[in-house]
């Protein structure tokens, strides 16, 4: 599963095991609960501890591969992948940017053709005779030949974030339709109701619980690409908030004196200036731990981040926004002749948005409605 860049799994949470190609691959930590429930439970597949966390970690080998098989044909279009991290549930390539839509498709539809392939290839080293035990090498590869058709048919179905999706989603905009992200995200959800409805009607939750993951992707792509095109003709300085609004800091002032202004404040990081040049900027979680670490009497100076993302105002903002996720970041400072003029927070900026296209679609309708009472 590939997914555009956003917020990721943290390093502490997800280290690197290998690197790819210069891609980090990362292995979530809750994937290690999984291999201790296979090796201590019995999960009626036959054969002891050793060999069932084999067959484990043979299929996410085999998920591993799907995924640079996502990033290794996303380099063909230039596109970069941040990393590739594994869950419990799968694996997802994270993309730095997202391909055109004949890119998409061949993107998307790498990851299940590595799956078709690797199960050609142990079906034919095991004989195509599988069977029901993974006692031997034989029984072991026929295992993860079937592991491998079923996920490459699973990530075929066409819900967004899913392969499926995204290839079903490149194919109506190849076809020149224009709402089809809308189109795909709201198929996805309708999936995700009935595979929801399946899981509860037989008690698999881990079904359930890729119903509730797929569903939520599926609301983010649409929302995302609502705000794409409500961003189109916008400046950041349409939508930034301006300096004269924005509670900063001097850097010669403590965590103590920090705390008390940032807890009455809506803002979660303040710039950090010296002369009026900015310097850096702390957020607010920062000063909540230094103060829970008895650390109030200490500088801020000693605390903030002197490395900082920032943007002109007279940037276009869907390319601003592109920023935000390729970043990972919930804050942009907005800097022009190194003076500090605004402050982009990704959330009031998508809240913005959402609030324009809502009024000019309510204007639309107020005008259509005006024209069919007064026909020409």
């Amino acid at each position: 599963m590939t997914q555009p860049a956003r917020n990721s799994a943290t390093s502490a949470w997800a280290p690197t095991l290998i690197t790819v190609r210069g891609i980090p691959v990362r292995i979530h930590a809750t994937f290690f609960l999984l291999l201790l429930y296979v090796a201590f439970i019995d999960t009626g597949g036959g054969g002891d501890a050793l060999q069932r966390t084999a067959f484990v970690v043979g299929i996410f080998a085999c998920v591993l591969l799907h995924e640079l098989g996502h990033a290794l044909t996303a380099s063909l279009y230039n596109i970069n992948t941040r990393d590739i991290v594994l869950y419990p549930f799968g694996g997802v390539a994270t993309l730095l940017a997202e391909g055109k839509p004949k890119e998409e498709f061949f993107i998307a539809l790498a990851g299940p053709m590595v799956n078709l392939v690797l199960a050609i290839a142990c079906g034919s080293i095991a004989g195509f005779e599988l069977s029901s035990s993974i006692d031997s090498l034989e029984g072991l590869l026929g295992h993860i030949c079937i592991a491998n058709l079923f996920l490459a048919l699973f990530n075929l179905i066409p819900a967004l974030p899913m392969d499926g999706g995204r290839v079903l989603r490149a194919l109506l905009t190849l076809m020149g339709v224009r709402s089809a992200t809308a189109i795909a995200a709201r198929l996805s959800q309708v999936i995700c109701v009935l595979m929801g409805f399946v899981a509860i009607m037989t008690g698999n939750v881990i079904l359930m619980l890729i119903s509730f993951i797929v569903f939520s992707h599926a609301v983010q792509e649409h929302m995302r690409e609502r705000t794409r095109g409500a961003a189109a003709g916008y400046k950041v300085r349409d939508v930034m908030t301006e300096a004269t609004l924005l509670q900063t800091f001097t850097h010669g002032i403590t965590i103590s004196q920090a705390l008390k202004v940032a807890l009455k404040s809506l803002q979660t990081a303040f710039p950090v200036l010296h002369g009026g040049e900015i310097i850096g900027v702390i957020d607010r979680d920062t000063l909540l731990e230094v103060g829970a670490l008895d650390a109030e009497e200490s500088y801020i100076s000693g605390h903030m981040s002197r490395e900082f993302f920032s943007v002109l105002p007279g940037e276009d903002l869907n390319a601003v926004l592109e920023k935000y996720s390729q970043a990972g970041l919930d804050n942009l400072l907005v800097i022009e002749n190194g003076k500090l003029v605004g402050l982009l927070v990704k959330e009031k900026v998508i809240e913005y948005l959402l609030v324009q296209e809502l009024r000019k679609k309510s204007q639309a309708e107020a005008r259509n409605e005006q024209q069919d009472d007064f026909p020409m």
